[in-house]
């Protein structure tokens, strides 16, 4: 493998890892949403 085709290979991987980290930073923020919304439903005080 070339120097150049290594680089574009970890270059690939490294954009792959960012749109995971992106993702899983979505779901949280999400989640997040999700429990307030449901925190503020009255009948789930009983």
């Amino acid at each position: 493998m070339s120097e150049i085709d290594s680089i574009k290979s970890e270059n690939l991987q490294l954009r792959n890892y960012i749109s995971l980290v992106s993702a899983e930073t979505e779901l949280f923020q999400r989640l997040s949403e999700i429990k307030q919304n449901f925190a503020n439903f009255p009948d789930l005080d009983d």
